[in-house]
């Protein structure tokens, strides 16, 4: 065979084998692997939950809370011991992104902080809890609201173990609210260890 022609004839060979392995992808479903589920974090537990810059407007002002405490954590412990009616006041700050509430015992004692900042850019909330038996400022939680819900997430430290840490906020109506606390110490339940209702109260008489 002339050298040409035996050029072109392996040519078409290459050509023709290449178009029937193109053909026969084409043909066969591509095979597609499902995500794998975080086995290691308990049910909802997410660091990407987003909301918007006004999701604490409700907050701003003056309330009163009632709250429960579960009696030990992490023990399977069901006992809960009602808290004292406590005051808290809440102010906005830099346009409505940074919200700050502050929280004083019915002797005017005060009880904890919690600054909330908004990332515009991630869409997203940071809470931060402030003990004032230490003043240190802990690891946020990170989320927002959807609605009247909010879902906050986040790690943390209970008595040595590593712990996954739920904010649960709802909007019950202008004048009502309430929070959660829940810790997950094996990354599969969730336990719920401190709650507070809030209502409104009038900042004027409440807040200093």
């Amino acid at each position: 065979m002339h050298p040409a022609n035996d050029f072109v004839f392996r040519l078409g060979i290459i050509v023709a084998t290449f178009l029937s392995t193109t053909l026969a992808a084409e043909e066969t479903p591509a095979k597609t692997t499902a995500p794998n589920p975080d086995v290691s974090a308990p049910p909802g537990y997410s660091l990407s939950h987003t909301g918007g810059k006004s999701d604490f407007d409700f907050l701003v002002g003056a309330w009163t809370t009632v709250q429960r405490r579960l009696t030990a954590r992490g023990v399977g412990s069901t006992e809960w011991k009602d808290s004292p009616p406590n005051v808290h006041c809440a102010t906005h700050y830099l346009d409505g992104a940074v919200t700050v509430e502050e929280s004083f015992s019915p002797a005017k004692a005060a009880t904890g902080l919690f600054v909330y900042t908004f990332d515009v850019e991630m869409q997203q909330w940071a809470l931060y809890w402030i003990n004032p038996k230490g003043a240190k400022l802990d690891a946020p939680l990170l989320g927002g609201f959807e609605g009247t819900r909010g879902q906050f997430y986040g790690e943390d430290v209970e008595d040595g173990r590593r712990i996954k840490v739920r904010y649960s906020w709802v909007i019950k109506d202008q004048n009502h609210a309430r929070w959660e606390q829940a810790f997950s110490f094996d990354n599969r339940s969730w336990e719920t260890n401190w709650t507070t209702e809030f209502t409104r109260a009038e900042p004027g008489k409440q807040c200093r």
